[in-house]
């Protein structure tokens, strides 16, 4: 029986492994709220299910909220956040946003999350897991979500 960590890299290198390496992520909106619960969430369901290894999920909407989105907090778990201003009215908007710092912000924050879910999981697993950053590049993940829902839906068709 493989260790996780070499069950992740035969597979990535194409080699045969002892079962298909395993991990999921699903938003739990109220959790996600803080660095803090991000990242105690993460490790919660790394340790329930087992996984072979992580994937850092980032808050939905951090990408937008660098741009301007607020919104109000959902106190749900399964029930999103509510968008209570977006920071484009629509696709030609994104031509005036300018790069923002990573470091700092909700982008920040999410930095800040992924330090204990690293130690937690080198904790854990008693090894090193590799995982993908949580950030993303971030004209590709300005989606849905950080525009009005008429402009939301033109930019689907386009």
């Amino acid at each position: 029986m493989a260790t996780k960590r070499e069950r992740v890299l035969a597979a990535l290198r194409g080699d045969p492994v002892d079962r298909v390496p395993l991990s999921f992520w699903l938003h739990n909106f109220v959790a996600e709220n803080s660095a803090k619960g991000l990242a105690d969430e993460t490790l919660r369901l790394a340790r329930v299910f087992d996984w072979d290894f992580l994937k850092p999920q980032s808050r939905a909407q951090c990408f937008a909220e660098m741009w301007g989105l607020t919104y109000r907090p959902s106190t749900d778990r399964a029930i999103q956040y509510s968008v209570t201003q977006t920071p484009l009215a629509g696709a030609a908007d994104a031509a005036r946003l300018s790069p923002v710092d990573p470091r700092t912000g909700a982008l920040g924050e999410q930095l800040d999350a992924l330090m204990p879910q690293t130690a937690g999981i080198r904790t854990e697993y008693g090894e090193r897991h590799e995982s993908a950053p949580p950030l993303k590049p971030a004209l590709a993940s300005i989606n849905a979500s950080c525009m009005s829902p008429r402009a939301a839906s033109s930019a689907a068709y386009h």
